[in-house]
């Protein structure tokens, strides 16, 4: 055989270099090239007539010598992800010992060396106490306003971060939180007006209490529906007979949802994807005898019918509760809007006969908590400090409230004034408007004494000055006065506030979207003092949710994988987690469109076992 044609080849790959230089491949045509092994055994020489081994190595292409010569790279850097992915996941600490992780980041970067569980707990530590620092430094300043939601009020936690400034708190309707607020006011260390407008009570939590009274209406018709589900997803059995019910008598692609006891807005979404299933109930029952065998009362058309009228009437109250559920953004200027959009809903609906005595049922929880006029002048405020709103739109709420024979607030015996008996409505409602923005124009006297009318500190560098080639005269007092003279006659020596709520509002289209804060960051040079206001008003939070989602977390964070974790580390990764996320969906929680891709992803499997065994039967039937 003649392997001429090899010797050259041979010779050439043992004197070629074995570790090739970066710079070396990144001169090469197409920068990547393949891995080449030379599959030699043996060379015969013409002079000697012996043999010799030759083993060609491999060379390495260009993407493998980058790995080792990457200018990018940055420990620190994919150390600080791995943080946020152990945390953020809610990974055991172990994790970074699993073997099959291990050779994934050594494909990834070769030259990271994986830290040890103990090593990342440590890590992890030292990231929670910088964090911790930095938001006990902003807490604890005296610029720093705070508002509160939480289930019990603990002085020693207020204390223990060092907050000077707590503005309001926010607490479900438990007789037990008012006494418990009480004696949080009495101890703060500073509080505003004296603590009177303190108390914000859960509107969300407000809304359950008001639903859950109408849904006891019609609850044989829920049950029935909801025993239903709880039955059939019970067993991944009948899951699969009435997916196949689906199939063959629905043309919806929805999953059944269960239900979650405590929250109302989860029985909304289960019946919503049960009446659509509607069809795939009744050939479930047709097909499978058991179904109306185990259970005592299995949903028939007329309560289907009934569920969708509900559906349709509580669609209203859903969407008010994940609008106020909202931690992204400030939802406190739209209470007062959604408090009098739900009164007007349930008017509208008292007028259909069949949700007559469920509508009065609501109706009595409804007037309990917002039937009146309402003390907390807050909520107000954050009305008005929209630019979109203000005072105008604040007296047409409070004409709705009396056309419809509200008692706007309590009767001043001693007061001189006209008695509110013999008020019309349009003088009354003025009263009423007068008297908020009075008690705005206190608050804002508070904000002008603290803060003094030098507030450039807040306005952003690029605002503070349009131009930086135009000379100015600086501390010349006689100048200042000029302008200070002039000002307050062309002003009329009225003060920010007054400008402000003179003002037309804000025209916006129905579609047209609106960042309040970012408005307020743009103005803050016209109305200093007013945007230092907006900005601790607009922050306070109408809802418990999120602080109830936070102490709910425990069955994720504290799961089977790490029971035994010291309180302080649990600690360190259930705060860290929350102040580093970007987003709220929790990635352990599956969504219907999740679901939607399981199946899909399902059918697919079964599909390829099905060819595979097909053609496995073809093979065993072929003849020899």
């Amino acid at each position: 055989m003649d392997q001429s044609h090899l010797k050259n080849t041979t010779y050439e790959s043992i004197s070629s270099s074995s570790v090739p230089t970066y710079e070396s491949f990144s001169s090469q045509q197409n920068n990547a090239m393949e891995d080449q092994t030379i599959d030699v055994e043996t060379v015969d020489c013409d002079d000697n007539k012996r043999k010799r081994k030759a083993t060609a190595k491999p060379r390495k292409t260009t993407s493998e010598c980058r790995k080792y010569f990457d200018p990018k790279y940055d420990e620190k850097v994919i150390k600080k992800s791995l943080i946020e992915l152990i945390v953020l996941a809610g990974l055991p600490l172990k994790f970074v010992e699993h073997p099959a992780f291990i050779e994934y980041c050594k494909k990834m970067q070769p030259r990271f060396n994986m830290p040890s569980r103990f090593t990342i707990a440590r890590d992890i530590s030292k990231f929670y106490l910088d964090e911790r620092k930095s938001l006990f430094n902003f807490l604890s300043n005296k610029a720093t306003t705070v508002h509160l939601t939480t289930d019990t009020a603990l002085l020693e936690c207020i204390t223990g971060w060092g907050i000077k400034n707590v503005m309001t708190m926010t607490v479900d309707n438990i007789a037990s939180n008012d006494k418990a607020l009480e004696y949080l006011i009495e101890n703060l260390p500073t509080k505003y007006d004296g603590g009177k407008h303190f108390h914000i009570r859960c509107m969300a939590h407000i809304l359950n209490l008001v639903v859950k009274d109408g849904l006891k209406t019609y609850k044989k018709e829920v049950d029935t529906i909801s025993l239903a589900v709880k039955y059939i997803k019970h067993s991944s059995q009948r899951v699969t007979k009435f997916k196949e019910s689906v199939e063959k008598a629905s043309t919806s692609n929805k999953i059944l949802i269960s239900e979650c006891p405590t929250r109302w807005n989860s029985t909304h979404d289960m019946l919503k994807t049960a009446i659509e299933l509607k069809e795939a109930f009744l050939d479930y029952d047709f097909s499978n005898s058991c179904f109306a065998r185990d259970l005592e009362e299995i949903p028939k058309r007329a309560d289907f019918e009934v569920c969708k009228k509900l559906v349709a009437f509580l669609e209203k109250f859903k969407e008010t509760t994940e609008l106020v559920s909202n931690v992204s953004s400030p939802v406190a200027h739209l209470w007062f809007g959604e408090v009098l959009d739900i009164d007007k809903h349930l008017r509208e609906w008292q007028e259909n006969a069949s949700f007559k005595e469920m509508v009065k049922d609501m109706r009595k929880k409804y007037d309990k908590y917002w039937g009146d006029y309402i003390n907390n002048h807050y909520m107000y405020f954050a009305f008005i400090l929209d630019p979109t709103m203000k005072s105008e739109m604040i007296g047409y709420g409070f004409r709705h409230l009396l056309e419809n024979g509200c008692i706007p607030m309590e009767v001043d015996e001693e007061s001189d004034e006209t008695p509110i008996q013999f008020l019309t409505n349009e003088e009354l409602c003025a009263k009423l408007v007068k008297k908020v923005e009075t008690d705005m124009g206190l608050l804002f006297a508070m904000y002008k004494e603290k803060y003094g009318i030098n507030t450039s500190s807040d306005i952003p560098k690029s605002m503070s000055s349009k131009s930086t080639s135009v000379s100015r005269r600086r501390g010349n007092a006689f100048l200042n006065s000029f302008k200070a003279t002039v000002g307050n006659k062309l002003s009329g020596g009225e003060d920010e506030l007054t400008k402000y709520l003179k003002e037309p509002r804000l025209e916006l289209e129905d579609d047209e979207d609106f960042d309040i804060l970012n408005w307020w960051k743009l103005n803050s040079p016209r109305f200093p003092i007013v945007s230092r206001m907006a900005k601790d008003i607009l922050c306070i939070q109408v809802s418990t949710v999120a602080s109830e989602s936070a102490f709910s977390a425990s069955d994720r964070v504290l799961d089977p994988y790490r029971n035994s974790l010291a309180p302080s580390i649990l600690e360190a990764l259930v705060c860290t987690q929350d102040w580093i996320r970007t987003s709220s969906r929790n990635i352990t929680v599956d969504t219907l469109e999740d679901f939607m891709k399981d199946d899909e992803l399902a059918k697919e499997i079964q599909e390829a076992l099905d060819k595979q065994k097909g053609e496995h039967g073809k093979e065993n039937n072929v003849a020899p």
